[in-house]
Formats: C-alpha cells, sequence, structure tokens
C-alpha cells in the first residue's frame, strides 16, 4: 500500500478501485481539523486550518458519492477554545450542504497526525509508528515550495475571511499542480510592513524567508 501526503490547506481523494493499495496521511495539525468523509465511490481527506472556503470543500467531497461517515480528528493538546468553536460551526455548514444528517464521529489527534485508508484509522503513537515502517509514501514534488505558498496565503488572507480555495493536493491518479498565491510579493510586503507598525513580525519572516529560498 502506498501512502499519499495532504498537508495544510489540502485535500485527497482515493477512489473504491484504489482502496487496496492506496491510502491517505496528513500531519503537522495543531489548530485545525482534519476531516475524513466516506462515501460509495471514495474516500476524502481534508486538513482545514479554518480558513477555507467552504464550498471548495463540499464541491470536492461530492466526488465521493453519497457520504455514509464522517470523522473529524482534532488534537486537543493544540487547539484552543475560540478554534474548537470555529471549526464547530464551520462542521456544521459542511455535513448540512452534503445533506448529512448523522453526527461526525470524533477522533483525538494527540499526535498530530493520522493515517486514513479503507479499513482503518491510525492516529496513536504506537500505531502510527508501525505504518511508518511498513507503508511507502510517495512525496508530492516541491513540497516545501507548496507549503510555502498555503502558509501564505493563510496567513496573508484576512483573519477568518474563510475563503481560501481547497487545495487538491491528491486527485486519485496524481499529486496536482501547486496552487497559486493570492496576493502578489507587493501586497504581501505592504500588509507585512503594517503587521511590523503593530509589533507583529511573522509576516515580515515568513515572507522573507519564502523570497530568500526563491519560492516566490
Amino acid at each position: 500500500m502506498t501512502r499519499y501526503i495532504i498537508t495544510q490547506d489540502g485535500g485527497g481523494i482515493i477512489f473504491s478501485h484504489d482502496f487496496d493499495s492506496k491510502s491517505l496521511y496528513t500531519y503537522d495539525l495543531e489548530s485545525c481539523t482534519a476531516y475524513i468523509f466516506y462515501g460509495d465511490n471514495a474516500i476524502a481527506l481534508v486538513h482545514d486550518t479554518g480558513q477555507l472556503l467552504i464550498s471548495s470543500i463540499v464541491e470536492f467531497v461530492q466526488k465521493c458519492g453519497h457520504i455514509k461517515k464522517v470523522v473529524y480528528g482534532q488534537n486537543r493538546n493544540q487547539i484552543r477554545s475560540l478554534e474548537e468553536d470555529n471549526h464547530r460551526n464551520r462542521m456544521k455548514n459542511i455535513l448540512s450542504m452534503l445533506s448529512f444528517s448523522e453526527e461526525a464521529k470524533p477522533a483525538n489527534l494527540n499526535e498530530g497526525e493520522i493515517f486514513v485508508s479503507n479499513k482503518e484509522l491510525i492516529y496513536k503513537k504506537n500505531d502510527l509508528n508501525k505504518v511508518k515502517d511498513t507503508i511507502k509514501i510517495n512525496k508530492f514534488p516541491d513540497a516545501e515550495k507548496r507549503h510555502t505558498i498555503n502558509l501564505l496565503n493563510n496567513l496573508f488572507i484576512e483573519k477568518n475571511a474563510q475563503s481560501i480555495p481547497l487545495d487538491i493536493q491528491y486527485n486519485g491518479n496524481e499529486y496536482t499542480t501547486m496552487p497559486r498565491l493570492i496576493n502578489t510579493i507587493k501586497e504581501m510586503s505592504e500588509r507585512a510592513m503594517l503587521e511590523k507598525l503593530h509589533g507583529d513580525l511573522d509576516y515580515e519572516n515568513i515572507l522573507r524567508v519564502a523570497m530568500q529560498d526563491g519560492i516566490v
């Protein structure tokens, strides 16, 4: 079985004819929520920071066909109550738009990662270590660049805008092309300068490193 990696603000899908040979994996879950949607045709995994456009999640998940089960995972060691409330409200909207009337099942992702296959969900430390030792990883190309683009899109969008299109990273057949930057370098530089005046250096530092590394 091959493991396909999904990162922040990304989604991946496995269709039923590949259930025995493919699986999905995501990590670095802190204040995010991982959603796993089980449908008649496929399984989808979404790593949601809370800034994704809900309609883009729903449109992607509809590729699974009729949804039979939904699991959501959060890192209880990291997520704060305000973030949890935000995700709870988003989940209600997502499930409603999918016409899913049952309760989503929770998973406590204390390790901040989860392995998803048709047969099981693995998120406990000992079980995760076994999976990492036995299941091949298919890493997507230019992983650092993709991560940085999604990080910049998330950082420089207005707080609680919830308007970032889902980055469909694995479409069931292959890893997809890179997402685009939402803002121009000029726009991000101006925003970074403004945030710096208010004492927040993260915007400037992250943008500078991305530019120095030639990622943007």
